[in-house]
This record gives C-alpha cells, sequence and structure tokens, in this order.
C-alpha cells in the first residue's frame, strides 16, 4: 500500500512530464491558435505574451514589441483567417520539448482579393509541456534560429516554406 502511495505521488508530481504528446500537442495547437488569433485580432499584448521572451527582449521589450506591431499592420494588408494545423511534438533528454505549428494565413490585398499565405511557429517548453512560447518561422534564418535557440536540436526539421 506505501509502495502504492509513493507511486502515485510521483507520478502527480511528475504531471506534464508524462504527457502523451497527443495530449502536448492539443495543448500546444491550442495556444498557438490563441497566438496566431491575437495577431488577426490586434490583440497584440497576448501575442507579446505567447512570444519567445528572447524575441520580445531583442524587440526592445513588450511595449516596443507592440508599438512596432501596431505600426507594421496600420496600412498593410488585412488578415482575414487564420488555419492553425496539427502540431509535430519534439521531445528533447531533458524537459525541453518543441512543437512544430503549421498556419495559413488568408491576407486580404485588395477588396475582393484574398491570397493565403503558409508558416509555422516554432513552440517552445522548457518545462515538460506546460508553458508554451513561440517564434514565427516566416523570415526564420538558420543564423536568427541559432541567436534565438542555441540548443535547438539539428535533427528536428523546420518546414520550408514558400
Amino acid at each position: 500500500m506505501r509502495a502504492a502511495a509513493g507511486l502515485l505521488l510521483l507520478v502527480a508530481s511528475c504531471g506534464s512530464a508524462l504527457q502523451s504528446d497527443e495530449a502536448i500537442a492539443a495543448h500546444v495547437k491550442s495556444l498557438a491558435t490563441e497566438c496566431t488569433h491575437s495577431f488577426v485580432s490586434r490583440n497584440f499584448d497576448r501575442m507579446a505574451d505567447l512570444t519567445l521572451p528572447l524575441v520580445v527582449e531583442k524587440l526592445g521589450g513588450k511595449d516596443a514589441m507592440i508599438r512596432r506591431l501596431r505600426e507594421g499592420t496600420k496600412n498593410g494588408p488585412q488578415v482575414s483567417a487564420v488555419k492553425v494545423g496539427t502540431p509535430k511534438v519534439h521531445r528533447t533528454s531533458t524537459n525541453v520539448i518543441y512543437a512544430v505549428v503549421p498556419f495559413t494565413l488568408d491576407v486580404r490585398r485588395l477588396v475582393v482579393f484574398t491570397d493565403s499565405k503558409d508558416s509555422y511557429l516554432l513552440g517552445v517548453s522548457e518545462d515538460a509541456g506546460t508553458t508554451w512560447h513561440f517564434l514565427d518561422g516566416s523570415g526564420l534564418t538558420p543564423e536568427g534560429l541559432r541567436m534565438a535557440l542555441p540548443n535547438f536540436p539539428s535533427d528536428i526539421q523546420l518546414p520550408t516554406l514558400k
């Protein structure tokens, strides 16, 4: 009885570390959907909260990031919809988990013309899947990836964007 209680305590304390890849993918998809919809609805405050902290810092902090996003979207094309795909989860030997989350933006360039743009978010969790932050894959260079995530595993293939 004591051994069973100890095992139960161990399982409870590990929590998300024991989650299946499917459960983690569902959680990260929900957050990635929130992140992309924050962009569409111009809730840049929430988007900044879900962005990789190093990126926010490199942009001058949360307030500066929000200002840049507001300015950048003021006169640009309107994003009319976003569709988030199924994340692919990649576990490391530590508590770090990566997830590649494909998404498609529908961009209205003219009143009647809508164009679709495929991209992806790179999700990062450093606490076994509990907390996630995202890095936009559009325009991400190998150098930028190494700067943002110096320990990113070389065996994870990121999508090639057109």
